[in-house]
This record gives C-alpha cells, sequence and structure tokens, in this order.
C-alpha cells in the first residue's frame, strides 16, 4: 500500500477547475463537480471563491469516497475543523461540529432525544405548530416561502420538540436568525457583522441558559421534550455555561436550517409544476386525506410517490450541498495526498448529479425510484441528503415525518403559484439557499 507521503499532493496535482461567487449563487457548482468526477476523476480542486474560509478546497465526488470521508476513516476527516469558519466556535461544540472519539460519545447520550418514544411524545407539539403556522401562511396570502418555513421550521423543533414557550422560541430565533443570515459582503464588512452576530448569539445562548437553569430546578421535567433529555444526560461541570446550552444550541441550528431548504423547495416546485401537485392530491385523497383530516405519519409513510418527491427533492435541493471537513492528518484519498489542514468538500450536490449514478440527472424525476431496481439510487452514500455513515443526521426521521405533514397539510389546504415564472436556482457553496426570494400566492382550496 503506498504511503500518503508518497502520493501527489491533491493542492498542487489535482484537476483543478473555477467557480466564481456567480456561479456559486446560480447552483452551477453541483455540475461542475459531477461533470469533472465524470471526466477528470473524482478528487479535484475547486477554490471557495468567497467566505470566512475563501481559497483552497479539495473536493471529493464520489459515494466511496463520501464513504471513506464519513465513516470508513472519519477519524481522518475533521468536522470541528470544517464547520468552524461556518459556525466559529460562539455557539459551543456538540455532536455535529466535534471529531471522533467525542462525537461517538456525544451521539450516544443525545440519541434517546431522537428514539421512537421521545418521537412519539413531541409529534403532536410539532404537528400544532405546523397548523398554528400554516394558519399564519392563509391569512398573508403572498409569502416568500424560505423566511416563512424558517420560522416554522425553527418553531417546531424548539417549541414541539424542545419544550420552549412561544415567547422563548420568538427571542431565540430573533437573534439566530441575525448569526445564520450572514452578511451581505457588497453591502457590510465583515468586521461590522462579526459584531452584530456576536451581540445576537449571545442573546440567542442566554435564552437557552435560562431553560437550561430551571430544567435543572425541575421546572418542565418530566414532560419528555428534548430539554429535558439533554439536560438529564448531561450533569452540570461547574464551567462558565451549562454543558446542556451547547448541546440544545447546536440541535436547533441544524434541526431547523436543513429542513427549512427541503421543505421550502417541495412546496415551491409544487407551484412550479402543477402536474406533480395533481399526483400527490391524487394519493392524499386516495388515501382519505382532507384539509380538516390530515393523515398520521404513519399513513404518510405508506404513500409511495410522496415518498419518492421527497427523495427527489433531497437529491435535486440537498440541504447541505458540501459537507465541510479538514484533513486532520495527511491523508491519502482517491490516489492523491491530502495534506493535514486543507479544506475538504464532500460533494452531496456533486454526487447527486453524477450521470454514470443518475439516469438524466439534472432532470426532476419522482419516478426515477419507482422502479425496483432504483432502490440503489436512495442507498447510503448515493443519497447523501442526511449525510451517511456514523455521521448520518440524528433528525433525519423527525425531518421525514415534518417534510410529509407540512407537504400534505399545505397542499391539502391551498393551490400555491408562483408570483415569478423563473427558476429560482439551488444555490450554495456549504448550505443551499435559494438564490432569490421564493415568492408565492396561497389561495384558499
Amino acid at each position: 500500500m503506498t504511503a500518503a507521503i508518497d502520493l501527489p499532493d491533491a493542492l498542487a496535482a489535482a484537476p483543478r477547475l473555477s467557480v466564481d461567487a456567480e456561479d456559486v449563487v446560480a447552483g452551477r457548482l453541483p455540475i461542475v463537480q459531477a461533470e469533472a468526477a465524470v471526466r477528470l476523476g473524482p478528487v479535484m480542486r475547486i477554490d471557495i471563491p468567497f467566505g470566512p474560509d475563501a481559497g483552497p478546497c479539495i473536493h471529493l465526488v464520489a459515494p466511496e469516497l463520501a464513504e471513506d470521508a464519513l465513516l470508513t476513516r472519519r477519524e481522518s476527516f475533521s468536522s470541528e475543523g470544517g464547520w468552524a469558519p461556518l459556525l466559529g466556535s460562539g455557539f459551543g461544540y456538540a455532536v455535529l461540529n466535534v471529531d471522533e472519539p467525542l462525537h461517538a460519545e456525544h451521539r450516544r447520550m443525545i440519541v434517546p432525544a431522537f428514539a421512537g418514544p421521545a418521537l412519539q411524545r413531541c409529534l403532536p407539539g410539532v404537528l400544532a405548530v405546523v397548523d398554528a403556522e400554516l394558519d399564519r401562511w392563509a391569512d398573508a396570502g403572498t409569502l416568500d416561502l424560505f423566511p416563512a418555513m424558517r420560522r416554522l421550521t425553527f418553531r417546531a423543533v424548539a417549541c414541539g420538540a424542545g419544550g420552549m414557550s412561544a415567547d422563548e422560541a420568538d427571542r431565540a430565533f430573533a437573534a439566530v436568525s441575525v448569526v445564520l443570515d450572514g452578511y451581505d459582503f457588497m453591502r457590510e464588512g465583515r468586521e461590522a457583522f462579526l459584531a452584530r452576530a456576536n451581540v445576537a448569539r449571545s442573546a440567542f445562548l442566554d435564552v437557552l441558559a435560562d431553560i437550561v437553569a430551571r430544567r435543572r430546578a425541575g421546572e418542565g421535567r418530566g414532560d419528555g421534550t428534548m430539554a429535558d433529555l439533554v439536560v438529564a444526560a448531561l450533569p452540570p461541570d461547574g464551567g462558565p455555561r451549562d454543558p446542556a446550552v451547547p448541546f440544545l444550541a447546536i440541535l436547533l441550528i441544524a434541526g431547523h436550517d436543513t429542513g427549512m431548504v427541503m421543505y421550502s423547495r417541495a412546496l415551491h416546485h409544487l407551484g412550479t409544476h402543477s402536474a406533480l401537485g395533481v399526483r400527490l392530491l391524487r394519493e392524499l385523497a386516495d388515501a382519505g386525506a382532507t384539509a380538516d383530516r390530515p393523515l398520521s405519519p404513519e399513513a404518510l409513510d405508506r404513500l409511495p410517490f410522496l415518498d419518492r418527491y421527497m427523495l427527489e427533492i433531497g437529491r435535486v435541493f440537498p440541504p447541505i450541498v458540501n459537507i465541510p471537513r479538514t484533513a486532520g492528518d495527511d491523508v491519502d484519498i482517491g490516489g492523491f495526498r491530502v495534506g493535514r489542514g486543507t479544506r475538504i468538500a464532500v460533494a452531496v450536490g456533486g454526487v447527486h448529479r453524477r450521470a454514470d449514478l443518475h439516469r438524466d440527472p439534472h432532470r426532476f424525476d419522482p419516478d426515477r425510484y419507482a422502479d425496483p431496481a432504483g432502490a440503489r439510487l436512495a442507498r447510503p452514500f448515493r443519497n447523501l441528503t442526511f449525510s451517511g455513515g456514523a455521521r448520518h443526521c440524528l433528525g433525519a426521521r423527525l425531518a421525514q415525518i415534518e417534510f410529509k405533514s407540512i407537504v400534505s397539510r399545505a397542499l391539502l389546504r391551498f393551490r400555491i403559484e408562483p408570483i415569478d415564472a423563473v427558476p429560482v436556482a439551488h444555490g450554495g457553496f456549504w448550505v443551499g439557499r435559494p438564490s432569490r426570494p421564493m415568492v408565492v400566492s396561497l389561495r384558499t382550496r
């Protein structure tokens, strides 16, 4: 076996391609990755054109390389280093942005919060939030789906699963949105943004610290919320912040940010492709669903076209376009050496767009999964919507329930029509974002 030191340096020797900020916003990066992987091989250099980590980056655009980075040799691919420029250290460290063996330890502690009994306890609260937010949408008539879905998904996780009050959720949401919205580098300097973000981050963490303190004092304990389970799993350690606070912070951020991408995209896509909406409505009606009597999560799981639609939304519009990593040591991968500390992108969008893995990959086609042989398309590492391996999303089951419940309830209640017929690209280098507002009109059926 060739030692890493004897292999060519990926930064110097791997095929090098260029993308600029406009390419990233316009969603062209996964297409560039996919086409290059087929022609030139799955390891390439595409530098990050903007942001706090602008500069050299090695992209891994193959299921087997994703499996290597996320499972087989995950100790060599640092998640902490990968997420550091995006999340910083201000939110703390928990599950998402820690490395092995701490990641496995955190995962064992927190998995009961996402297991079947905990989900069953929180689902009524989650669905109540969904219905209340859809009521707000009906009053609005016209809305931009992306920020509207951000509010819905944050409240669903914070109130429905996390046990926060509406006031607590509103204060936490207002604060964390400042940080997650980032800054317009054409209009604001990074230092000015960081000053605003630091204030907002502190306000967000203060809300969570108050909740944890009350749980420690016994208030709310026993109702089975995520906050209860996290507090029970993490005893206080005498540090300046309770160790449960960063866990709640990271879970709230990861739990709503990825969901809002898929769910808003799903509804916008149905508005622009009415035939798909007709098929979904027919499937829902055949199962006995109405706007007044939505189906349970168990019944929704029995609807094959809804399931295929969810898979295809995740393939074409993945919430994480590239999973960020850094090389923890000199790593040999795909015939190259990647030096310690090098930025690495595990190319979710690129794998999803490879023509040798997915027939006609740029076409949105839920029926690609209808063929029994199509089941392989949803296998781990070919489908990276919820990451994979030891890093598979803990909240994937909750996200799937939310997706099917939100899409079915919204479709049964509203006729969704985009205000602008021009397609909205799926942009973003790391985290998926629409290239412009997704404004729709909502008419009650």
